[in-house]
């Protein structure tokens, strides 16, 4: 009996980030004429708990019932997420700790943020000219991750933190609890 073990390079990673990209290139193209419910319901096929929302709005409405949904049973709130710049969570979510969580000892909020990297030689090319995502926007995200940390540095139940990814993302969005 023989046993193989596969032993992956960065360079294979590259290699299947790409193949992985192109597929969800595919799959964006194909969906992109479609309307918002056919899309949910193709997408359903891959993964029937996904859930396919118009914009921002309604995702962050879907997030604030799911906090409040994880609040009433008495749960703490660990988000962890996949973004882009994150220009409009960051306020939204300092807005949130400032109602619901700061200064209460029964609660925790623990928030993982990961952001492109825009001095990466495969970001750059692709942020600040039509796309809506920004450097300044990226750089004023580490700022005001570093004012909240310190406004909330008291608050032991209160952990942020960002950090920066250099491939373009295949997805982005948040997963709260491990669960939604």
């Amino acid at each position: 009996m023989s046993i193989q073990l596969f032993v992956f390079t960065f360079n294979d990673i590259g290699i299947l980030f790409t193949i992985v990209g192109a597929i969800a290139s595919i799959i964006a193209l194909f969906l992109q004429n479609l309307s918002l419910k056919k899309k949910e319901k193709v997408l359903n096929k891959f993964n029937p708990f996904l859930e396919v929302l118009a914009d921002y709005r309604e995702v962050w409405s879907k997030a604030e019932s799911v906090f409040e949904e994880e609040l009433s049973i008495g749960g703490g709130i660990k988000i962890k997420n996949i973004g882009l710049d994150l220009e409009k969570i960051l306020p939204d979510l300092k807005d949130f700790i400032e109602k619901k969580i700061r200064n209460k000892n029964n609660v925790k909020i623990s928030y993982s943020g990961l952001i492109v990297n825009p001095e990466s030689s495969f970001i750059k090319p692709l942020i600040n000219g039509v796309s809506n995502v920004k450097t300044e926007y990226v750089n004023s995200a580490f700022v005001k991750i570093a004012e909240y940390k310190e406004r909330y540095n008291h608050d032991a139940n209160i952990f942020l933190e960002i950090k920066k990814y250099d491939l373009p993302p295949v997805i982005h969005g948040m997963l709260i609890n491990n669960r939604h």
